[in-house]
C-alpha cells in the first residue's frame, strides 16, 4: 500500500509497529511546502509547516524501524533506495532502473493524476496503492486512451518554469520574520529524522 503528499502518520507507525518494511519519504521543509502551496493554493503557509514538523515528529519514535528516502535519492537513484530496503528487511523488492524509458513511464503517470475523469482516476489511484497490478492498469489505459483532458491539466503535477515562478514569488511570505520560530522547528524536525536521532527539539510542533 502507498500513500503520498498529505497522508496520515499513523499508517507508517503501524506498519513499523507489524514490522512491515517501511520505507518514509522526506524531503527538505523549504521546496517541500512551496511546492504544496503551488499545487493547493487554498492552504496556508503557516499551517503546512506546522503540519510538516507534526508529521514527522509523530514518526520519530519509530524512525529506527523505517528506511528513510530524501528526495534526492529517490528522484535520481530510485534503485539504491529499493537496495536499503531490501537490505534493512530481507526483502526482495525488483531495484528501479533510472533508464530513460523508465522515468519517461514515471512521468506520464504523474501527468495522469490529475485526470478529470472520475472512472479513470479511480484506476490511477489504486495503480498507485498497489490495489491493481500493472497489467490490469494497462489494460485499464486502452479503454481510456481516448480520453480527453483540458488543457494543462496533465501538466499540474510536473515541474515547470511557472511552478518554479510562483514557488520564487512564495519564498517572500516564506522568510516573514513572524513564522520564523515555524521554519525552524520545521527544520531541525527534518535534520533530527534524517540523522535518525530523537533530540527533544523535535519532539512536538509550535501551536499555529
Amino acid at each position: 500500500m502507498m500513500a503520498h503528499h498529505l497522508h496520515a502518520p499513523a499508517q507508517l507507525i503501524a506498519a513499523a509497529k507489524m514490522e512491515i518494511p517501511v520505507l518514509s519519504l522526506i524531503r527538505e521543509p523549504e521546496e517541500t511546502i512551496l511546492s504544496q502551496l503551488v499545487r493547493e493554493p487554498g492552504i496556508s503557509l503557516r499551517g503546512a509547516l506546522v503540519a510538516y514538523a507534526r508529521f514527522y515528529s509523530c514518526l520519530l519514535p519509530y524512525r529506527s524501524r523505517m528506511v528513510v528516502g530524501g528526495f534526492q535519492e529517490v528522484t535520481q537513484d530510485f534503485g539504491s533506495v529499493i537496495r536499503q530496503l531490501n537490505d534493512r528487511f530481507g526483502t526482495s523488492f525488483k531495484e528501479f532502473e533510472h533508464s530513460e524509458a523508465n522515468l519517461r513511464a514515471c512521468l506520464d503517470l504523474v501527468k495522469e493524476r490529475s485526470t478529470a475523469i472520475p472512472e479513470w482516476s479511480t484506476v490511477v489511484r489504486r495503480f498507485e496503492s498497489g490495489l491493481i497490478g500493472q497489467s490490469d492498469f494497462r489494460r485499464a489505459q486502452e479503454r481510456f486512451a481516448h480520453r480527453t483532458e483540458p488543457p494543462g491539466q496533465r501538466d499540474v503535477w510536473l515541474p515547470s518554469i511557472e511552478r518554479s515562478q510562483l514557488k520564487d514569488r512564495l519564498r517572500e511570505q516564506w522568510s516573514h520574520p513572524h513564522l520564523t520560530a515555524l521554519r525552524t522547528q520545521a527544520q531541525r524536525t527534518y535534520e533530527t529524522f534524517v540523522a535518525g536521532t530523537t533530540g527533544s527539539g523535535a519532539s512536538s510542533a509550535p501551536a499555529a
